[in-house]
């Protein structure tokens, strides 16, 4: 009887009925990955429209997962006299400054149209607002591991970029905490 549990548990491992992680982690990955997915999704309408209502579903400030040196001092230059707490502090302060750079393009194309010359503090700060198309970009999930003290993380190639995921869980819900980027090798 042993032999034959075996033998199947070997056929539904090879044909992948079964795997070796729990059907609770898979869930559990596939939905940590849903959260990266309309997480750019968000960000994506965000560099569209500077709306940042629904940054506080998808990301959060967490003490145990700081920011990078970089994101850190973005968030120092960006916004003087905010304390750089976490990825939701950052992700805020950097769509801030981008509306900030998108209203003072308008700013100098409007003068421009006027024949009137910009104020060059305007011309300075000037960043073209987003465009193009949405679209929904690719995720390949390259590594996935999770804690059983709600900490998720995920390496992902996305469209080209390798993106370094921290996922926090609160309650029943999945954020992300902390993340890097970097063009793919």
């Amino acid at each position: 009887m042993g032999r034959v549990i075996v033998a199947l548990l070997a056929v539904a491992l090879s044909i992948g009925v079964v795997g070796c992680r729990g059907v609770a982690a898979q869930q559990e990955e596939a939905t940590t990955v849903r959260v990266l997915q309309e997480s750019l999704d968000v960000r994506g309408r965000a560099a569209r429209t500077f709306d940042l209502s629904q940054f506080s579903q998808y990301f959060v400030d967490d003490p145990n997962v700081p920011l990078t040196p970089a994101q850190a001092e973005t968030v120092i230059r960006l916004a003087p006299g905010t304390v750089p707490v976490g990825f939701l502090t950052y992700m805020r302060v950097y769509y801030e400054d981008w509306r900030r750079g998108a209203e003072a393009f308008q700013r100098v194309e409007q003068a421009v149209r006027a024949s009137q010359k910009p104020d060059p503090s305007d011309v300075r700060a000037a960043v073209p607002p987003r465009e193009d198309a949405m679209r929904v970009p690719g995720i390949k999930v390259l590594k996935f591991e999770m804690s059983p003290v709600g900490r998720a993380y995920i390496e992902a190639d996305v469209d080209g970029f390798l993106f370094k995921v921290t996922l926090v869980k609160r309650g029943d819900r999945w954020y992300i905490a902390g993340e890097q980027r970097a063009m793919m090798p």
